[in-house]
Protein backbone atom coordinates (compact mmCIF):
# COMPACT_ATOMS: atom_id res chain seq x y z
CA UNK A 1 0.00 0.00 0.00
CA UNK A 2 2.32 2.70 1.26
CA UNK A 3 5.97 2.46 2.17
CA UNK A 4 7.14 4.34 5.25
CA UNK A 5 10.82 5.11 5.85
CA UNK A 6 10.08 5.60 9.59
CA UNK A 7 11.66 9.07 9.71
CA UNK A 8 11.00 9.55 13.43
CA UNK A 9 10.54 6.98 16.17
CA UNK A 10 9.49 7.05 19.79
CA UNK A 11 10.31 4.57 22.53
CA UNK A 12 7.11 2.97 23.85
CA UNK A 13 6.13 0.18 26.15
CA UNK A 14 3.97 -2.56 24.68
CA UNK A 15 1.97 -4.80 27.00
CA UNK A 16 1.78 -8.27 25.45
CA UNK A 17 -1.20 -10.64 25.65
CA UNK A 18 0.48 -12.58 28.50
CA UNK A 19 0.91 -9.37 30.52
CA UNK A 20 4.66 -8.98 29.97
CA UNK A 21 6.01 -5.67 28.78
CA UNK A 22 8.30 -5.02 25.84
CA UNK A 23 10.06 -1.78 25.08
CA UNK A 24 10.01 -0.97 21.39
CA UNK A 25 10.57 1.91 19.07
CA UNK A 26 7.55 2.85 17.01
CA UNK A 27 7.31 5.10 14.00
CA UNK A 28 5.49 8.37 14.76
CA UNK A 29 4.07 8.37 11.23
CA UNK A 30 2.79 4.82 10.59
CA UNK A 31 2.81 3.54 14.20
CA UNK A 32 4.63 0.33 13.26
CA UNK A 33 7.29 -1.24 15.48
CA UNK A 34 10.77 -0.45 14.17
CA UNK A 35 13.49 -2.96 14.96
CA UNK A 36 13.48 -5.49 17.75
CA UNK A 37 12.75 -5.13 21.44
CA UNK A 38 14.93 -2.72 23.44
CA UNK A 39 16.43 -4.03 26.70
CA UNK A 40 14.51 -2.74 29.71
CA UNK A 41 17.54 -1.13 31.39
CA UNK A 42 18.50 0.66 28.16
CA UNK A 43 14.91 1.78 27.56
CA UNK A 44 14.45 3.15 31.09
CA UNK A 45 17.77 5.02 30.90
CA UNK A 46 16.53 6.69 27.73
CA UNK A 47 13.07 7.43 29.13
CA UNK A 48 12.06 6.36 32.64
CA UNK A 49 8.36 6.77 31.75
CA UNK A 50 7.85 5.67 28.13
CA UNK A 51 4.32 6.09 26.81
CA UNK A 52 2.27 2.99 26.10
CA UNK A 53 2.18 1.82 22.53
CA UNK A 54 -0.95 3.21 20.84
CA UNK A 55 -2.58 0.18 19.19
CA UNK A 56 -5.60 2.26 18.13
CA UNK A 57 -3.37 4.76 16.29
CA UNK A 58 -1.75 1.94 14.32
CA UNK A 59 -5.14 0.45 13.43
CA UNK A 60 -6.51 3.89 12.52
CA UNK A 61 -3.49 4.53 10.28
CA UNK A 62 -4.00 1.23 8.42
CA UNK A 63 -7.75 1.84 8.07
CA UNK A 64 -7.03 5.28 6.56
CA UNK A 65 -4.52 3.76 4.15
CA UNK A 66 -7.00 1.08 3.14
CA UNK A 67 -9.76 3.66 2.62
CA UNK A 68 -7.39 5.78 0.51
CA UNK A 69 -6.42 2.74 -1.56
CA UNK A 70 -10.09 1.84 -2.09
CA UNK A 71 -10.87 5.38 -3.27
CA UNK A 72 -7.88 5.33 -5.65
CA UNK A 73 -8.91 1.91 -6.95
CA UNK A 74 -12.50 3.07 -7.51
CA UNK A 75 -11.29 6.19 -9.37
CA UNK A 76 -8.94 4.13 -11.54
CA UNK A 77 -11.75 1.66 -12.30
CA UNK A 78 -14.15 4.46 -13.18
CA UNK A 79 -11.50 6.09 -15.40
CA UNK A 80 -10.85 2.77 -17.16
CA UNK A 81 -14.59 2.23 -17.72
CA UNK A 82 -14.98 5.74 -19.12
CA UNK A 83 -11.97 5.26 -21.39
CA UNK A 84 -13.42 1.94 -22.60
CA UNK A 85 -16.83 3.51 -23.32
CA UNK A 86 -15.20 6.41 -25.21
CA UNK A 87 -13.06 4.00 -27.23
CA UNK A 88 -16.12 1.89 -28.04
CA UNK A 89 -18.02 5.02 -29.20
CA UNK A 90 -15.10 6.00 -31.48
CA UNK A 91 -14.93 2.44 -32.80
CA UNK A 92 -18.68 2.25 -33.55
CA UNK A 93 -18.48 5.65 -35.24
CA UNK A 94 -15.53 4.46 -37.32
CA UNK A 95 -17.40 1.31 -38.43
CA UNK A 96 -20.11 3.55 -39.90
CA UNK A 97 -17.68 5.76 -41.79
CA UNK A 98 -16.97 5.88 -45.55
CA UNK A 99 -13.27 5.24 -44.76
CA UNK A 100 -14.17 1.94 -43.09
CA UNK A 101 -16.42 0.87 -45.99
CA UNK A 102 -13.53 1.64 -48.38
CA UNK A 103 -11.10 -0.42 -46.25
CA UNK A 104 -13.56 -3.35 -46.12
CA UNK A 105 -13.94 -3.29 -49.90
CA UNK A 106 -10.16 -3.26 -50.43
CA UNK A 107 -9.53 -6.09 -47.95
CA UNK A 108 -12.28 -8.29 -49.43
CA UNK A 109 -10.97 -7.55 -52.94
CA UNK A 110 -7.44 -8.54 -51.84
CA UNK A 111 -8.84 -11.81 -50.43
CA UNK A 112 -10.79 -12.52 -53.61
CA UNK A 113 -13.97 -12.76 -51.53
CA UNK A 114 -12.65 -15.80 -49.64
CA UNK A 115 -12.13 -16.13 -45.90
CA UNK A 116 -8.45 -15.62 -45.10
CA UNK A 117 -8.82 -17.93 -42.09
CA UNK A 118 -10.01 -21.13 -43.76
CA UNK A 119 -9.68 -20.24 -47.47
CA UNK A 120 -12.92 -22.19 -48.05
CA UNK A 121 -15.96 -20.10 -47.17
CA UNK A 122 -16.97 -16.67 -48.46
CA UNK A 123 -15.65 -13.78 -46.37
CA UNK A 124 -18.49 -12.04 -44.51
CA UNK A 125 -16.56 -9.89 -42.02
CA UNK A 126 -13.45 -7.79 -41.76
CA UNK A 127 -11.39 -8.46 -38.66
CA UNK A 128 -8.77 -6.23 -37.02
CA UNK A 129 -5.52 -8.02 -36.19
CA UNK A 130 -4.69 -4.98 -34.05
CA UNK A 131 -6.52 -1.84 -33.03
CA UNK A 132 -3.30 0.15 -32.78
CA UNK A 133 -4.14 2.25 -35.86
CA UNK A 134 -7.93 2.15 -35.47
CA UNK A 135 -9.37 4.75 -37.80
CA UNK A 136 -6.22 4.79 -39.93
CA UNK A 137 -5.70 1.06 -40.38
CA UNK A 138 -2.97 -0.31 -42.58
CA UNK A 139 -4.59 -2.85 -44.88
CA UNK A 140 -2.36 -5.68 -43.68
CA UNK A 141 -3.83 -5.12 -40.18
CA UNK A 142 -7.24 -6.22 -41.51
CA UNK A 143 -8.32 -9.67 -42.71
CA UNK A 144 -11.44 -10.86 -44.51
CA UNK A 145 -12.99 -13.77 -42.62
CA UNK A 146 -16.16 -15.87 -42.52
CA UNK A 147 -18.57 -16.04 -39.58
CA UNK A 148 -17.21 -19.43 -38.43
CA UNK A 149 -13.58 -18.22 -38.32
CA UNK A 150 -14.66 -15.01 -36.57
CA UNK A 151 -16.47 -17.11 -33.96
CA UNK A 152 -13.32 -19.19 -33.41
CA UNK A 153 -11.18 -16.05 -33.03
CA UNK A 154 -13.68 -14.55 -30.57
CA UNK A 155 -13.76 -17.73 -28.47
CA UNK A 156 -9.95 -17.73 -28.19
CA UNK A 157 -9.77 -14.08 -27.18
CA UNK A 158 -12.37 -14.59 -24.42
CA UNK A 159 -10.84 -17.82 -23.06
Amino acid sequence: MEHCEHPSTVLTVLTCSNGTQQYKRHCRRCHQAVGGAVKKAEALRENPYPPPFDVEARERHWRELQERWQVQHRIQSEDAELEQRQWRERYEQHLGSPEWRRAVALVHKRAGGLCEGCLQRPATQTHHLTYLHMGQELMWELVAICDECHRRISEKSHA
